[in-house]
Parts: C-alpha cells; structure tokens; sequence
C-alpha cells in the first residue's frame, strides 16, 4: 500500500510540472539593450543587431558592409558619421544628431527604412542636422463607394515641389498615379486630399506619398492600405506561414498599430508602432512559432505566425 501511495504522489507531481504544448504564456516586455561604443574609425562588414545602442564618439566614422538593424538607437556625438558600402535595412531605428553629423552612402547600396526606400536625393552625403523639409500632421485612406479617398495634412514645408502619389498591388512594385503641387514654403497648417477613381479589382490595395523637393530630393510616407474586400476582423495579419527574412503585414480598420513580438515561452523579441493602418515588420528572428501581440483601436489581438 505504501508503495502505492508513493507512486500516486510521483506521478501527481510530475503531471502538476507538465503544461500543454498549446498553453502561452505572455509576460511583460523585458528588453535587454547592447550597448556598442565606437571610439574609433570602425568598419563592420556584416551585422544584424537587435536591441543595440550605438555611440559614435567625437569626428568617429562608423562604415557599416551590409546591416540589419532593428529597434536600436544611434548616438552621434559631435563631428561622428554613418558610411555605408552595401545594403541597409533599418527597422523601429533612432538617430541621434548631436550637431554636424552626417550620413552617407558612397557605394550607392539599397537603403531601406522602415520598408520603405530611402532616396539621398542622388547626394554622397546628407546633413542630419538638417531640417526635414514637410513635417506631415497625418496620412489616411478610405474607401468612398468604389474609391479610394487620400487625405493629408502638414505643419511645416520647406522648399516643397511636390506630393507624388504611388500605388501598388503587392506593396513592393509602385506605380505613380497623380500629382499634387506643394506649397513651397509654409509655417501653417495645409490640407490635401486626392480620390482615385480607377481603384484595382484586387483584395488589398496599398498607397504612398512621395515627397519631392525643388532640388529633386524626396522622402516617403506611408505605406497605407485598404481593402475591397469586408474586413470581418478589425486587424489582419499575413501571410501565414513567412519565409524567414520575408516582411509580416498588419492592416488594420482603424489608424495607430502597435505590436509586440513573443516566442511560445513568452521571450520578448521587439517593439513596433506606426500612426498609419498597415505594418510592414521584416521578420529576421530565426524560423519557428511567434506570437503577434496587436493593438489598435483600444483592442488586443494576439496570433500564431510560423516563420519558415
């Protein structure tokens, strides 16, 4: 008998310490930030950092081969420089101007910031501590029968030509649709709106602004989405499976996503946030199950993406 008893108890215990294959659990965000102080000229052919914090102490250039890096922040002390020679994907990234810091790209690479193409406007090099030439107040799209209505709006312009506005069907080959004229120089608040009335037959349609200066620099803004079909569910996440590499997409019925990034055990692996209703997040944390923790709208929706 007392044998018996003694066996219940083990095999009690064991089963109290055994959880299901299919039980999350979420913690906290817990981030633990590297910190990389860059005393001297340093030239670093290949990275994909997570979580770092970069100094770049005084008249220090940092030259970067081909970078990935994701929710970081940059310091530049005075004087100290970014170079790149190959390709650069930033993603949830800080840079921080210190005064006569500049950014270049002397090798001519692809640069991509938060997934969208970073255009120097055909210089070597650009001053940071420059002023942005549009401070935009926000960018929205909506349907309006079987349309598509833009709306913006800026606080500032600067030496503004022009709004170029580009569509895509896949979010990855862009077609330019219209123009809207700029305002030049402006310190007050400016409206814009443009209606595409040729809106294609597909599930998700995707929408940019291409900001031009007179000097034929730009910069973008967006993407946003919209959807032909009726959206049941306020977000949506895709595809499902992702080759590793390969960007998730979140869109969303309402404007201002946040999302936090979980393995099964609850290990935090990133933050992101945008104003806009689409999420564009390169998924570079290795293959397996993650969970997508979504905000928006006041709600939280959490899903399983598998990462091929």
């Amino acid at each position: 008998m007392k044998r018996a008893i003694s066996c219940f108890i083990l095999l009690f215990l064991i089963l109290s310490c055994t959880k299901s294959n299919d039980e999350v659990q979420i913690f906290d965000p817990v981030t633990h930030v590297t910190e990389l102080h860059i005393t001297h000229d340093t030239t670093i052919e290949s990275a994909n950092y997570i979580y770092y914090t970069i100094e770049v102490y005084e008249n220090v250039t940092l030259t970067f081969g081909t970078v990935q890096l994701t929710s970081s922040t940059i310091i530049l002390r005075e004087g100290a420089s970014i170079s790149l020679t190959g390709a650069a994907n930033f993603t949830n990234v800080e840079i921080v101007s210190n005064g006569d810091n500049e950014f270049c790209n002397p090798g001519g690479g692809s640069i991509t910031i938060d997934g969208l193409p970073f255009d120097m406007g055909g210089e070597e090099c650009i001053d940071l501590g420059e002023d942005l030439p549009v401070e935009l107040l926000h960018f929205t799209t909506k349907l309006e029968g079987e349309d598509a209505l833009l709306e913006w709006a800026t606080a500032t312009e600067l030496n503004n030509e022009k709004f170029i506005i580009e569509r895509s069907i896949d979010n990855k080959e862009w077609n330019s649709i219209a123009e809207v004229k700029g305002a030049g120089n402006s310190n007050v608040m400016l409206e814009y709106q443009y209606l595409d009335e040729e809106v294609p037959n597909t599930s998700i349609v995707y929408y940019r602004l291409k900001q031009v200066d007179f000097d034929g620099k730009s910069s973008y803004y967006g993407p946003n989405a919209i959807s032909n079909s009726n959206m049941d569910n306020e977000i949506r996440i895709y595809p499902n499976p992702v080759p590793k590499g390969e960007a998730l997409n979140i869109m969303s019925n309402t404007y201002g996503i946040e999302v936090n990034i979980y393995n099964t055990i609850g290990q935090f692996y990133g933050s992101f946030s945008t104003d806009m209703n689409y999420l564009k997040i390169p998924m570079m944390y290795g293959t397996g199950i993650y969970i997508i923790e979504v905000t928006t709208g006041g709600k939280t929706t959490s899903e399983k993406i598998i990462v091929e």
